[in-house]
């Protein structure tokens, strides 16, 4: 079994990278990234392939702004624009559905954008306008919150996830260099010691019978393998275990990942119900750094009893997680994938004659960066 799971690994790895992708079209600095990114066994390829499949190739107008052309950014189905344009930035909320206006996103985005500008000696950021999340939640609470309309009636939730950054508050360029600094001092129990178990404790979020961690909890109820509970947790109880679950609350991350990639232990990663996830995720790959558990959790049982029986084969896809994470979340990488991401939407993005106007209408900043 885990042999033909590799097999296909190698396979997936070997057709990507024989596939290659042309960066002629990148500045010196972004194509020293992606060499960067190829020197430590990091396909830089990956997150851009991945988060283009929430393109829409041809959409009506919104109500907002009038985008059109051979794609539309969009970040996380946020209410805010942001544009970026020479040495400035200009914010506008102009949207048909609302969440209550949180400027921390906005902020750690221009952050972002500042400390790129910094550590690559750029003297403008390339041109793009996209959307930016304002709350955790990466989809509108109702479902007639439509910006995107497809003309074969795609739904709004595909346009999510184009342009992924790490500008959460749990995510930030800070925050992820905390969790290395104590990477090492918590790797805790010996593996040989750990508890024989996949282990979860967290909030009842969303608080309803459905939500995918009642129906964990609830599951853990009759299992052997499953210690999984609502309540405040210590981080020292996790990584007493071998398999650590990370699982989505309101939004699409899970508060825990960033540190369970790190701990020693191995992640079983429940998968998301929409979307591709967090900036960081394509770099994800099954059996090699992470466990994969489907959204319904129907092979929940199975994936860990597995990991168990094969504890030198678990042991090993931790450690992977380690060594990969451990990198991507420096500080160079993460402006790194940063740039990269930033260069290559902004060459694909284009625009209807029209579409800039209509955002200095209703931008409410522009401020340099």
């Amino acid at each position: 079994m885990l042999s033909d799971r590799y097999h296909i690994f190698l396979n997936v790895i070997f057709i990507a990278f024989a596939c290659g992708m042309n960066i002629d079209y990148l500045s010196s600095s972004a194509r020293h990234c992606w060499k960067r990114f190829e020197g430590h066994g990091l396909d830089p390829a990956r997150p851009l392939e991945a988060f283009s499949g929430y393109y829409l190739n041809s959409f009506k107008e919104t109500q907002d702004f009038q985008l059109h052309g051979s794609e539309m950014i969009c970040f996380l189905n946020g209410t805010h624009v942001l544009r970026l344009v020479n040495n400035a930035y200009a914010t506008a909320n102009n949207t048909p559905w609302r969440i209550a206006f949180n400027p921390r996103f906005v902020n750690n985005t221009i952050l972002f954008m500042r400390l790129l500008k910094t550590r690559f000696r750029m003297l403008s950021l390339p041109k793009l306008l996209f959307r930016i999340t304002t709350s955790d939640s990466g989809i509108p609470l109702k479902t007639s919150a439509r910006m995107c309309l497809h003309p074969s009636g795609i739904d709004f939730s595909l346009c999510q996830g184009s342009v992924v950054l790490p500008v959460h508050d749990n995510q930030r360029v800070d925050r992820m260099s905390e969790y290395i600094r104590k990477a090492v001092s918590e790797m805790g129990t010996e593996w040989e010691r750990k508890r024989k178990v996949a282990y979860w404790r967290g909030g009842n979020h969303p608080p309803h019978h459905s939500s995918l961690r009642n129906r964990l909890v609830h599951l853990a109820i009759n299992s052997s393998l499953l210690d999984a509970r609502f309540g405040a947790y210590s981080w020292d109880k996790f990584i007493e275990c071998k398999i650590i679950l990370a699982v989505d609350g309101y939004g699409h991350f899970s508060n825990i990942i960033k540190r369970a990639l790190l701990s020693g232990s191995v992640v079983a990663r429940v998968d998301h119900k929409v979307g591709t996830g967090e900036w960081f995720e394509p770099f994800l790959i099954p059996y090699h750094n992470f466990l994969p558990i489907r959204f319904d959790l129907s092979n929940l049982q199975d994936v860990v009893q597995w990991a168990i029986e094969n504890d030198e084969a678990s042991r090993m896809i931790a450690r992977n997680a380690f060594l990969t994470f451990y990198r991507l979340f420096e500080e160079e990488f993460m402006l790194c994938y940063g740039l990269l991401t930033i260069e290559h939407w902004s060459h694909r993005q284009q625009f209807e004659r029209g579409t800039v106007e209509n955002f200095e209408k209703t931008a409410v900043l522009t401020t340099k960066l």
